[in-house]
C-alpha cells in the first residue's frame, strides 16, 4: 500500500513537472512571437518613417515589396497602400463663374507591382452626388496626370467644398493548387464518372483602403479669374522647335466611315524632348487641295497637353481624319495651340503660342471583314 502511494505521488509530481514545463514552453513562444512581430512592426514603422521624409525611389520599392510580398498585416498594409496612392490634387486659385471647373489628379510615383493588381476607383464627390469618377485595374502606375471635373453647375461667385474619394485595394492571384489537391480533384471526378471543375474565382483583396482628399473650387467672376499666359518670343520659338521633332510610323489601324470600313498603313510620330515650356495643341490634316480635316459631325481633333519639363512620344491616329476615299495621300499635318484644353490642366499656366507643320503621307485602303 505505501509503495502505491509512493508511485501516485512520483507520477503526480512528473505529471505536475511536465504542465508546468508545457505552461512554461508556451510562455516562453508567444514571449518570443510576440518580440518578433513587435520588431517586424517596427521595421514596417520605421520603412514609413523613412519614406514620408523622403518618398524617393529607394523608400518606395521598399514599401510596393511588403505588399507584394504579403509581409505585414492589414492594419499596416493599408497605411502604406495609403501613403504609396494618395494623390497630388491641383486646382486654379479661380475659375470663371458658369463654366465647369476642372482639376488635376497626379501620383507622382512610379509603383510597379510584381504579382498581383492594384484596383482603384477615384471620384469627384461634390454637391452631394459624383460628378465625375475613373477606375482603373493595373500592375503599374506611371504618375501621368489625369483631368477631372471638379465643378459642373454653373454658380454665382463664391468658394464651394468638393472632396476626392478613392477606393483602392491589391488582389493577388490564387494560389496554383498543390500536387495533393490536384489528385484529390482527378480521383473525386473518376468516382463521380465525370470531370470537376477547379472554380476560379478571384482572391480576396490582401490590402484595402480608402481615403478622402478635401479642396475647394474658387468660382470669380471672368475678369478676375486666372487666365493662361500665352508665350512667344524668338528664344522660346527655337527652343521649343528645336524640341518638337517628327518621325515616319508604321502604324496601322481601322476605322469606321459613312461609307464603310477603312484601313490605314503608315502615320506619323511626334517627339518631345524636354519641354522648357507647356504646350497644348490640337492636330489636323491639310491636303494639298486646301481641306483641312477632320471635318463634319461626330469627328474630333486629336489633341496633346504636355507640362514644362515633360517629355515623350505621340502617335498620330489617322483614322481621326475620317478619310472616305482609298488611295496615297501626302498633305500637312498641322499643330495648332489649344489654350482651352491646356486650361484643363491647372498646373499649366502658360504655353508656347505658336504653329507647326510636319510633312505627312500614308494610304488608305478598303477594309473588309477577312483582312
Amino acid at each position: 500500500m505505501g509503495r502505491d502511494t509512493m508511485q501516485h505521488g512520483q507520477s503526480g509530481r512528473w505529471l505536475l513537472r511536465l504542465v508546468l514545463g508545457i505552461a512554461v514552453a508556451a510562455v516562453l513562444l508567444l514571449t518570443w512571437t510576440a518580440a518578433v512581430l513587435e520588431i517586424r512592426h517596427g521595421r514596417v514603422e520605421r520603412a514609413m518613417a523613412r519614406f514620408r521624409s523622403a518618398p524617393n525611389g529607394e523608400h518606395t520599392q521598399t514599401l510596393i515589396e511588403l505588399l507584394a510580398n504579403r509581409a505585414v498585416p492589414r492594419e499596416q498594409g493599408e497605411r502604406i497602400l495609403t501613403l504609396l496612392l494618395r494623390p497630388e490634387v491641383t486646382t486654379r486659385p479661380a475659375y470663371p463663374a458658369g463654366r465647369p471647373a476642372k482639376m488635376s489628379v497626379r501620383r507622382p510615383l512610379h509603383i510597379e507591382m510584381p504579382q498581383g493588381r492594384i484596383v482603384f476607383e477615384q471620384y469627384v464627390w461634390a454637391a452631394g452626388e459624383r460628378i465625375d469618377a475613373s477606375r482603373e485595374s493595373t500592375n503599374r502606375l506611371f504618375g501621368f496626370p489625369q483631368i477631372f471635373n471638379a465643378w459642373l453647375q454653373p454658380l454665382e461667385p463664391g468658394t464651394y467644398h468638393a472632396e476626392l474619394r478613392t477606393e483602392c485595394s491589391i488582389r493577388h492571384p490564387p494560389p496554383r493548387p498543390s500536387l495533393w489537391d490536384r489528385l484529390y480533384t482527378q480521383l473525386r471526378g473518376r468516382l463521380l464518372g465525370r470531370p470537376v471543375l477547379r472554380s476560379r474565382t478571384n482572391s480576396e483583396p490582401s490590402y484595402e483602403c480608402r481615403f478622402t482628399v478635401p479642396f475647394d473650387v474658387n468660382l470669380v467672376t471672368p475678369d478676375q479669374a486666372e487666365r493662361l499666359e500665352l508665350v512667344t518670343d524668338p528664344q522660346t520659338d527655337q527652343t521649343m522647335r528645336a524640341a518638337i521633332g517628327a518621325e515616319t510610323s508604321e502604324q496601322h489601324g481601322v476605322y469606321a466611315t459613312a461609307a464603310g470600313r477603312r484601313g490605314y498603313r503608315g502615320s506619323m510620330s511626334i517627339t518631345f524632348k524636354r519641354l522648357p515650356v507647356a504646350t497644348a495643341c490640337e492636330l489636323s490634316l491639310r491636303l494639298p487641295d486646301g481641306r483641312e480635316l477632320p471635318s463634319g459631325p461626330g469627328r474630333q481633333p486629336q489633341r496633346i497637353r504636355l507640362r514644362a519639363g515633360d517629355y515623350g512620344r505621340f502617335v498620330v491616329d489617322v483614322g481621326s481624319f475620317g478619310l472616305e476615299e482609298p488611295g496615297e495621300y501626302a498633305g500637312t499635318l498641322v499643330l495648332k495651340p489649344d489654350p482651352d484644353y491646356a486650361y484643363e490642366d491647372p498646373a499649366i499656366k502658360a504655353i508656347w503660342d505658336n504653329t507647326l507643320e510636319f510633312p505627312i503621307s500614308f494610304s488608305v485602303y478598303v477594309r473588309t471583314r477577312t483582312q
